[in-house]
């Protein structure tokens, strides 16, 4: 998070926030708020593709202990709950991206094919 352009920073919602250890997790979205934003991961490595998440998201799990844990995340966090899930679901980025977005990291911030729609809320 240190490399990026602080006004960056503040229009993805990015944050720190605690380590989490979830089991069982249960999504459930908070409103219809959603965003696109470019997403990435080490399961299709080297790439990123544009993807749209909801902003606000209450997950309902179980601590490491077994106890019950409820989170409310928003921004950043709540892209990260919901791709994480997304995995546990057998769900990868790729399998959600919107169409004519898929490209190497190298050309991230090169603009969007002609018809993509905007980055940012909704």
């Amino acid at each position: 998070m240190t490399y990026k352009q602080e006004e960056e920073l503040k229009a993805q919602d990015r944050r720190p926030f605690d380590l989490l250890v979830i089991l069982n997790p249960k999504l459930k979205y908070n409103t219809n708020r959603t965003a696109l934003f470019f997403e990435g991961c080490l399961s299709v490595a080297g790439y990123c593709v544009v993807v749209e998440r909801y902003l606000d998201v209450e997950v309902a799990s179980f601590d490491r202990y077994g106890e019950p844990l409820k989170i409310n995340a928003t921004g950043c966090q709540a892209r990260i709950l919901q791709h994480e899930c997304d995995h546990l679901d057998g769900t990868l980025y790729v399998d959600k991206m919107v169409p004519r977005t898929f490209r190497v990291l190298e050309n991230m911030y090169k603009p969007l094919a002609h018809g993509c729609p905007k980055l940012g809320p909704r």
